[in-house]
């Protein structure tokens, strides 16, 4: 296993580590891990750079509420690693602001009964990265093509990503293989402060992450076989109370739903929390084929109080 630890300080800078992996490796994963802080700790909210120049907003963190981590080797999405030779792998994050902390992790699974494998890459499609966004604001209020609604004081934003990748892996005197993941990523925000007089406000804040994979086997005249499928969805909830720029008191809570579903493993666990205790808690490992899997966003309405 090797690892890196990188700074971005700069807009899609591009941060890089050299290595060499014995030539018997038949499997590598690589594992990223980001942290963001300073101008992008809130990147999910910053608003377009058209918004904060028409209101001369100089000291409100822009570009917009997305942000792509990009890993390259020796400058290609997919690369040759078995040659014996030094690679690099470079690490970038699009739309970023100061400051991106990456690290990473590769993993190696060696041949014990060889001394070198061998492989290349047969054909590689890469559909390049399309960003659109629009914006229809006056003053301080407005709408974006994120659903991101006036800044100040209250802030609502949608966003939806998918994300489809396939491999094909041909053996010698053998039929091909191939795999196609399907991933939906999902963020909601709602943010608010209510002012209640007396020099006191609330505070509130409302989140929705959700993350779903499905995994297929693709056989001959492209059918696809599932092998497996994950959903998992993380609710929070906050209000504080703020009175003379303190905070009195205030209430936070979370739930989780996690389902994994495999040929020969199935997962589940709900669990709910307010402050430090914990509500409810269901754990379960066996498999129901009957029920199968919506592969989407199946949340409840986000709890947003009225003004």
């Amino acid at each position: 296993m090797m690892g890196c630890g990188l700074k971005l300080r700069i807009p899609q800078i591009l941060e890089g580590k050299e290595i060499k992996i014995p030539q018997n490796v038949f499997k590598a994963v690589l594992e990223v891990y980001v942290s963001f802080d300073e101008s992008d700790e809130f990147w999910y909210g910053n608003p377009p750079n058209d918004h904060l120049l028409a209101n001369n907003l100089t000291d409100t963190a822009g570009n917009g509420p997305f942000r792509e981590v990009g890993v390259t080797l020796d400058g290609n999405v997919i690369g040759n690693m078995l040659d014996g030779k030094t690679h690099t792998l470079q690490f970038r994050v699009t739309n970023a602001l100061n400051v991106w902390y990456i690290d990473a992790n590769l993993h190696h699974w060696l041949d014990g009964k060889n001394t070198y494998t061998v492989g290349k890459l047969l054909q590689r499609q890469v559909i390049p990265l399309g960003i659109s966004s629009s914006s229809d604001f006056k003053g301080l209020n407005g709408t974006f093509l994120t659903k991101q609604t006036g800044p100040y004081p209250q802030l609502l934003v949608n966003e939806e990503i998918h994300f489809d990748d396939s491999v094909q892996v041909k053996k010698t005197y053998t039929f091909s293989k191939a795999k196609k993941s399907c991933k939906r990523f999902l963020i909601n925000l709602y943010s608010n402060n209510m002012d209640q007089g007396n020099r006191t406000y609330l505070s509130i804040a409302n989140v929705t992450l959700g993350f779903n994979e499905k995994k297929f086997g693709v056989r001959g005249a492209g059918y696809k076989m599932p092998v497996s499928s994950l959903e998992n969805l993380q609710n929070g909830q906050g209000i504080m109370v703020v009175k003379n720029n303190l905070v009195v008191n205030g209430v936070g809570s979370t739930q989780q739903k996690y389902k994994y579903e495999g040929n020969k493993f199935c997962y589940f666990r709900n669990i709910s929390s307010s402050n430090y205790t914990i509500l409810n808690d269901e754990v379960g490992n066996a498999c129901n084929r009957s029920t199968g899997s919506s592969f989407g966003f199946g949340f409840s309405s986000r709890w947003i109080p009225s003004s």
